[in-house]
């Protein structure tokens, strides 16, 4: 029974990298706490999303969570957990990602 509600629990996670598409990231990681705004509609589609009554997880790879919380926080997201973890999720929300679907060949000709 725990390990059903784990999944019913997983289907409604959705994971979002911080730098780049909720953080605008032109800068790098110039001070512990990250400089820029938010990107454009983020902050509208994390609460529209959250009332929806999905989770949101933020990913990122920054070794001060707690930074990234506050910023979230200073820029009005509601509170969300903060990871540097890749979670198990329905869906991953990544400015540098390539989706898979079953295309090495594809995949390949993007780096070569």
């Amino acid at each position: 029974m725990k390990k059903q509600n784990m999944e019913e629990e997983n289907k409604k996670v959705i994971a979002v990298d911080f730098d780049g598409v909720l953080h605008e990231f032109k800068e790098g990681w110039t001070r512990e706490i990250p400089e820029g705004k938010p990107v454009k509609d983020s902050l509208w589609a994390i609460k529209e999303l959250t009332n929806k009554g999905f989770s949101i997880v933020v990913y990122t790879s920054r070794a001060n969570l707690e930074a990234v919380s506050l910023w979230l926080r200073q820029n009005g997201f509601p509170a969300l957990e903060v990871t540097n973890h890749k979670p198990i999720a329905i869906a991953y929300i990544d400015d540098r990602g390539i989706r898979f679907e079953n295309n090495w060949e594809s995949i390949v000709k993007y780096f070569i």
